[in-house]
């Protein structure tokens, strides 16, 4: 503890007042959080649970299962596929002939 201690105060002696006072919080909560709780990202990789849903035609890659459970369980449908006879916004500008 006191060599961390230690190490912030040699990093942030020049500094003016405030920007002390917030590198001492800010270095704190840090190291605090980091003990208590790991980042998700020195977590073990794992396979989730895959969802099951009800719309299963729905569903076209392995990512919709998860998307349409969450639109079941909140109460929503998924909106019809878009059709594909009408042209794309993006075709419509004016510099170019329809």
């Amino acid at each position: 503890m006191m060599a961390g201690l230690r190490r912030i105060l040699r990093a942030i002696k020049n500094l003016p007042v405030p920007f002390l006072l917030v590198a001492l919080v800010s270095d704190c909560d840090l190291a605090a959080s980091a003990a208590d709780t790991p980042h998700w990202s020195f977590l073990p990789v794992r396979k989730p649970a895959i969802p099951t849903v009800k719309n299963a035609v729905w569903l076209r890659d392995g990512t919709d299962v998860f998307i349409l459970a969450k639109l079941e369980a909140a109460g929503i449908a998924p909106n019809p596929d878009a059709d594909r006879s009408v042209p794309h916004p993006v075709d419509w500008t004016p510099d170019r002939s329809i």
